[in-house]
């Protein structure tokens, strides 16, 4: 009767620890691919990646308004920088929109979805930065 008594603690026990460890991993997971939604209205620059060498200077990109209730968003980077190619990317990953850039330092969008879209910035071939963006329609 003793042994029957330990028995079933150790599998309430077992029981216990793996629904919290189930538990811990789907927070893990649902946090590792979520995107950050803190203080939307920043502007945000270099926000996720800026490969760069360090002895030139990192490219820094404007994208106004941020969040952007139209649909409508204004790119912009420094005069110094070369920008030849910009895609957005939703981040449900149904669609792309890819803009080739020829010798300008803006570039306004229109008609984007509701939506986060992450924003890569390319030149020749080589990712400069990326960045967040929201479109929220109303």
């Amino acid at each position: 009767m003793k042994t029957t008594k330990i028995n079933f603690a150790l599998l309430f026990f077992a029981i216990l620890i793996s629904g919290f460890a189930n538990s811990q991993q789907a927070i893990y997971q649902a946090d590792k691919y979520s995107i950050d939604v803190s203080d939307e209205t920043e502007v945000i620059i270099d926000d996720i990646v800026n490969p760069h060498d360090e002895s030139t200077e990192p490219f820094k990109a404007l994208i106004y308004p941020n969040p952007s209730l139209t649909g409508k968003v204004k790119m912009s980077w420094m005069d110094n920088q070369n920008v030849d190619q910009i895609l957005l990317i939703r981040d449900s990953f149904d669609g792309v929109v890819e803009i080739s850039v020829k010798d300008a330092k803006e570039v306004t969008v229109d008609n984007l979805e509701n939506g986060h879209y992450f924003v890569k910035f390319y030149f020749k071939q080589n990712l400069l930065a990326t960045q967040k963006l929201k479109v929220m329609k109303e």
